[in-house]
């Protein structure tokens, strides 16, 4: 098992899958962990290696002050873990919550990112500013759908004891923004029972204060290095999210693909896997 002491003295476990070019990877959440990202990326492992990590309070690794569950502070971890394999520059790939972490290591250590690759992500997680964008994306028909597990939620779960029947009904509610096809979203609800998630890690409650309050949107035009956008069209967040990128990002390629969700290594792998390489190979 590989971990990694930060200077803060927080034990990170950070497993490594493949061989080629190296790609740092963070992963989504908070109530997540590294393992479902090596899963989508397993494919691809005989032409790049991974470097999967666990944030600090996820997973296997360590559990931190909370005040250290900040986006800044999990790009330092991974900037200590780049020093820690000796790398001089990384290309990163955040999906999800981790576009934040790969968005604010391109901005806190320039010098040290080579290229970035945002998967299912987005800018900002104000509700005020996310929201309206996020339901003209989303549609009449997935809006009622939102609606109705929402009513449902309120009558039949709010008021049980916090289980993991609960919690996992908590959580289709947000992903009714983002869910793919109905086959697609069968073999994903049978992976998160095999993996048992989602999790009750530790940072989960300041990640998700620090998402909500995060708006990145206006520091976009200083990433210098090149950018993959990658999502797919049934992501609510991510279409609307996209445009921003556009506009925002100098050196930024967008590819979208169709009738794909919030996981688009898991819901279209070869696809997904065309994207990377291509822009890999030119960046």
């Amino acid at each position: 098992m590989a971990t990694l002491v930060t200077s803060d003295g927080v034990k990170l476990f950070y497993p490594r899958l493949g061989r080629g070019p190296r790609v740092y990877v963070c992963g989504g959440g908070p109530a997540n962990d590294h393992r479902y990202l090596a899963e989508d990326l397993a494919p691809f492992a005989d032409e790049f290696e991974f470097v999967f990590h666990d944030y600090r309070g996820s997973g296997q690794s360590e559990t931190a002050a909370d005040e250290t569950y900040t986006f800044a502070r999990l790009a330092d971890d991974l900037d200590e873990l780049r020093r820690e394999l000796g790398d001089e520059q990384i290309v990163v790939l955040g999906h999800s919550l981790g576009g934040f972490v790969a968005s604010t290591y391109a901005l806190h250590h320039p010098k040290q990112c080579a290229s970035v690759v945002l998967v299912g992500t987005f800018p900002t997680g104000i509700p005020r500013r996310m929201l309206p964008p996020m339901f003209r994306a989303l549609g009449p028909l997935r809006t009622a759908k939102l609606a109705a597990r929402v009513i449902w939620w309120l009558a039949f779960w709010s008021w049980r004891p916090r289980t993991e029947a609960r919690r996992r009904r908590l959580h289709r509610i947000w992903s009714t923004w983002q869910e793919g096809l109905r086959p697609a979203r069968a073999r994903e609800t049978a992976r998160e029972v095999r993996l048992g998630l989602p999790l009750a890690n530790d940072n989960i409650k300041s990640l998700q204060r620090a998402a909500t309050s995060s708006d990145l949107t206006g520091q976009l035009t200083e990433i210098a290095c090149p950018v993959l956008v990658l999502y797919g069209d049934r992501d609510a967040a991510a279409v609307w999210s996209a445009g921003v990128y556009r506009q925002q990002i100098r050196d930024v390629e967008i590819v979208a693909l169709p009738d794909v969700g919030h996981d688009p290594f898991f819901e279209a792998p070869s696809e997904s896997a065309r994207a990377l390489r291509s822009f890999l190979r030119r960046s």
